[in-house]
């Protein structure tokens, strides 16, 4: 080969690859990593970057930025106010179909648990306006407190009256208007007195630690000793009745006392307080016993008590076992009634 053709070929291969690494060369620079050229190659994106910045040849967001997704105001369905569906139907009275209890205040006039006024529009009896409820009496609290049965034909009593003293041991105030006393003999005899008469024009209210006396029976003038003194009474029988010295005395709600003096559980059940006195036989085991100490074995009344002394229940009223035998004493009468200064019972 001649020197000239060696110097030709070596001249061009110089040549071919000098080429071929300038158009790799090129290749890298015509193809940079680029996202966009136009907004229209942004417009599908996912993440707000619509628009195409051509400088960068990246996706940007609009140029305020702002995420346009985001939620410009509140919910329009919220609720704007209270449901007007609530029902309207509400009953705005007493049902017009009920036989009213009053239609003036003198249908309630009598009304035991104090609610003396009449509630016009809804036909019913109520408290009077401003003032308390009437309190629920506690039952069993209206104590017999003293007994004095000396008082009829007898010239020797030391009062003109037999009478019989309750006391209210309980903490709240009893309304006794509706109340009465019954008085069973061993023969089966009973006096049924109620107080709903007498307590028209009396206060008939006696209060915690407070007494009320009733008077039994009169004596006539010419029975009376030459010093016999009147009681005081609060109440006063209706009309005079015997009473022997072999009974007992219930007092109680009058609509539920018992009037059989033959019925012991009736008349015990019935009552807020009972005391059967010396020679009682007929309830005596039901009732707790007999209070004793005004009359001998025999039931004759020992001269020098039976005209002067009561039977007393201990701690000024306040004591009750359920036995009269320990829960009564004997001692000179001594009436107390509605004026006399309160004893209210400790706490248990």
């Amino acid at each position: 080969m001649s020197k000239k053709l060696i110097l030709t070929l070596t001249a061009a291969m110089a040549f071919g690859m000098f080429a071929c690494g300038g158009e790799e060369e090129e290749e890298n620079n015509n193809n940079p990593a680029t996202e966009c050229t136009t907004n229209a190659d942004c417009a599908d994106r996912t993440d707000g970057k619509t628009e195409c910045d051509t400088t960068s040849s990246v996706c940007v967001a609009p140029e305020q930025g702002e995420d346009p997704g985001t939620d410009p105001g509140t919910d329009p369905g919220t609720d704007p106010g209270t449901d007007p569906g609530t029902d309207p139907g509400t009953d705005p009275g007493t049902d017009p179909g009920t036989t009213p209890e009053c239609t003036t205040n003198d249908d309630c006039a009598d009304n035991a648990d104090g609610k003396t006024e009449c509630d016009t529009e809804n036909g019913v009896c109520v408290a009077p306006e401003g003032g308390d409820d009437p309190v629920t009496p506690e039952k069993g609290m209206m104590k017999i407190s003293q007994v004095y049965i000396g008082g009829t034909n007898q010239l020797l009593s030391t009062y003109k009256a037999s009478y019989v003293e309750l006391f209210n041991a309980g903490t709240t105030a009893i309304d006794v208007s509706n109340y009465g006393i019954i008085y069973a003999a061993n023969s089966g005899v009973v006096v049924n007195q109620s107080f709903s008469a007498m307590c028209v024009s009396n206060n008939c209210t006696v209060e915690p630690g407070a007494y009320l006396l009733i008077k039994l029976s009169d004596m006539s003038e010419g029975q009376q000793a030459e010093n016999a003194q009147d009681i005081g009474a609060d109440l006063a029988f209706t009309e005079n009745a015997s009473f022997g010295n072999k009974g007992l005395f219930a007092v109680g709600p009058m609509t539920d006392l018992a009037k059989d003096s033959q019925d012991c559980e009736a008349i015990k059940a019935a009552s807020d307080d009972i005391i059967a006195m010396d020679n009682h036989t007929l309830c005596k085991d039901v009732v707790g016993g007999v209070a004793t100490g005004i009359y001998n074995a025999d039931g004759d009344g020992v001269t020098a008590n039976r005209h002067t002394h009561a039977y007393f229940r201990k701690g000024t009223g306040c004591t009750d076992t359920d036995d009269n035998a320990a829960d009564f004493e004997v001692s000179e009468a001594s009436p107390r009634n509605s004026q006399t200064a309160a004893n209210v019972c400790p706490a248990e």
